[in-house]
């Protein structure tokens, strides 16, 4: 038996602390479970949220309760620990496996010769920005299991492996899996220029799962001479439409609308209409003319009245929002 399956069974038969969380559900065979996806963890079943753990973590377990699943004790270093306090993840977002998580599409962050497992070491070096596909193994490693020379994937001999900081993940992200009758939906508040993201329970009990500071529609209409269009982010329900991803910057061009108005015209006249990545690399389109989106200057953007109606906020927390909703939740504007 591996050693990560076997010292956590070892270690979870050994007596410890009882507290009311202990309690709480049936007890299982001891196991050790991979994420399958970011994941919310909860100080009990069905509670309010307490942190968030990445894919690929492994943790140990020997309780659940009506599809919830006690966290007994993780691997910070490679090396396993008890949880002193109790953590809950639904089981739809673990697995009990040894196999790695499903291959995934990878970006070089600096040029690297692939490691071996086993055998010669790989004699061709991929450079910064190279994209690989591989195996992340919830170690600190991705086990490689191909590459894209001249645009083209070939397979890597398995065995070849890299660390996994040298390496950013340039596939779809994954959504926080979304308990059964579990409700999640925006709620942007213009006074505040905040944007939570809010979780209601099949009991009826509401929490905040994450806020964030955004920007706004300017709220007036230009002057004439400068094209006279009015820009709002008006108060009302909406609703995510679809979910944009683009690894490689989401683009933004001026439309002809547009083109007069002075922060514009200099760009209009070197023939700069699109702007590679302007939106981030993820957006949430919610109907109507506007979108939640990431952007290049948060310094300038955030707590400020300054778009064309669009909801802008910082790239990183565009990344959570962005996973935690789905197409069809609804997004609530009020003011």
């Amino acid at each position: 038996m591996p050693l990560h399956r076997l010292l956590p069974l070892l270690l979870l038969l050994a007596p410890g602390p009882a507290s009311a969380a202990d309690d709480a559900g049936e007890t299982t065979e001891p196991r050790t479970l991979v994420l399958t996806g970011p994941a919310v963890v909860r100080a009990e079943p069905a509670g309010a949220p307490m942190a968030e753990w990445q894919r690929g973590r492994l943790f140990t377990s020997n309780r659940t309760d009506d599809g919830w699943i006690r966290a007994t004790g993780h691997f910070p270093g490679g090396r396993w620990a008890p949880l002193e306090e109790a953590r809950w993840l639904h089981a739809s977002a673990v697995e009990e496996r040894d196999d790695p998580l499903p291959p995934r599409t990878w970006r070089l962050r600096s040029a690297a010769h692939p490691l071996p497992g086993e055998g010669p070491l790989f004699d061709e070096r991929l450079e910064a920005g190279a994209l690989v596909t591989g195996l992340e193994r919830g170690d600190g490693r991705v086990r490689l299991t191909g590459h894209f020379p001249d645009e083209e994937w070939r397979p890597l001999e398995m065995g070849r492996w890299l660390p996994r900081p040298l390496l950013e993940d340039v596939g779809t992200p994954a959504d926080y899996p979304r308990p059964d009758g579990f409700e999640r939906w925006i709620r942007v508040d213009k006074d505040r220029f905040r944007l939570e993201v809010r979780e209601r329970t099949p009991t009826g009990k509401e929490h905040t799962l994450y806020t964030t500071e955004v920007g706004l529609g300017m709220d007036r209409c230009l002057p004439e001479e400068e094209g006279g269009r009015c820009y709002f982010t008006e108060p009302g329900e909406y609703s995510v439409r679809w979910k944009i991803h683009r690894p490689d910057g989401i683009e933004w061009c001026i439309p002809e609308s547009m083109e007069e108005e002075p922060e514009y015209r200099e760009h209009i006249e070197r023939g700069e209409r699109c702007f590679e990545g302007a939106l981030g690399t993820l957006a949430l389109n919610i109907g109507g003319p506007y979108a939640i989106h990431g952007t290049r200057n948060p310094e300038e953007d955030l707590g400020q009245r300054v778009s064309h109606g669009c909801i802008r906020t910082t790239n990183d927390a565009m990344d959570r929002v962005w996973r935690y909703v789905a197409e069809g939740d609804r997004v609530v504007i009020t003011e």
